[in-house]
């Protein structure tokens, strides 16, 4: 090969690595990013709504530069127990959070068992879900089977079938 035909191989594979790694970059930036948190133990002081209660605070903060309407909150619990939504929430939902904006979610935590918790959750108008693990990958995939394990045995009794 001619010395010309090398720098235009280079200069070409170049162009191309750089064309790909910015539309990558591009399509990363462009996404919804939120960054969900949970803080236990939590007192607020100046209010007589939570005098003597210990809180637990979930809150969603918008990283990413696309807003976004969060419409709610809570906790995905482990099976058997019931899942729960919080109702205190600030601002009130449904609401638009733009970049660095932020909802907040205060829970009494005299009611909550944390062993029970599968992971946090805040999700939006489109139905999606942005997640904090609380459990171990083991406990939800151990929770998720036998979820499905009991819909199966209830879906074969309504129908009339048996056990195995």
């Amino acid at each position: 090969m001619k010395p010309t035909e090398i720098l235009t191989a280079v200069v070409a594979a170049y162009g191309a690595a750089l064309s790909t790694f910015s539309v990558f970059r591009q399509a990363n930036s462009e996404r919804v990013k939120i960054l969900v948190t949970c803080s236990r133990d939590m007192q607020l002081h100046g209010d007589d709504r939570y005098a003597d209660m210990t809180l637990v605070v979930l809150k969603a903060v918008n990283i990413g530069r696309r807003p976004v309407t969060i419409v709610g909150s809570g906790a995905k619990c482990l099976y058997p127990a019931e899942h729960f939504m919080g109702r205190d929430n600030r601002p009130t939902m449904p609401c638009e959070i733009k970049e660095g904006g932020s909802v907040m979610t205060t829970l009494d935590q005299a009611g909550i068992d944390f062993a029970e918790i599968d992971y946090w959750q805040f999700w939006d108008e489109a139905g999606r879900s942005y997640r904090l693990r609380e459990a171990s990958r083991f406990q939800h995939w151990k929770s998720s089977y036998r979820r499905w394990r009991s819909g199966r045995l209830e879906t074969r009794l309504s129908q009339g079938g048996g056990t195995r």
